[in-house]
């Protein structure tokens, strides 16, 4: 089912040559402009440069230029790598919290080890009867 679209401009006042005239010496340049629509019109009427490039502009259907396609190859690799940029920043503070909790609870470990060998040490033996050669 195919939907048309129908642009309708109405123009609902029309001026006579003298009244033209007349409203044309009351206006003040403003800008270098003469024309400086007020209300509706001013969504209707704009600048040359803007409307050559309204028309220039390319529809949805048309292929892109290369320089379009190159600028937004450019912003999505620029996406891609602020976002590689945070995650490796994100995994390596990851990693050096994991490692000092490691390293502290390797820490705490090895220390209630002393204390449980000292405190069960009866001076008969040597600590550690592994350690001792074989004659």
């Amino acid at each position: 089912m195919k939907k048309t679209v129908r642009l309708v401009v109405s123009l609902t006042h029309t001026h006579t040559h003298s009244d033209t005239h007349h409203m044309a010496s009351q206006r003040k340049p403003v800008n270098g402009l003469f024309f400086c629509p007020v209300g509706p019109s001013k969504r209707v009427f704009m600048p040359a440069s803007d409307a050559s490039n309204f028309f220039k502009r390319r529809g949805r259907r048309s292929p892109k230029s290369h320089a379009e396609y190159f600028a937004e190859q450019r912003v999505q690799l620029a996406q891609a790598e602020r976002r590689r940029e945070y995650y490796e920043e994100q995994s390596n503070e990851y990693e050096n919290h994991v490692e000092e909790s490691r390293d502290e609870q390797h820490e705490r470990t090895r220390e209630t080890m002393d204390q449980w060998r000292q405190y069960h040490y009866d001076g008969q033996y040597p600590r550690y009867p592994h350690h001792r050669p074989y004659y």
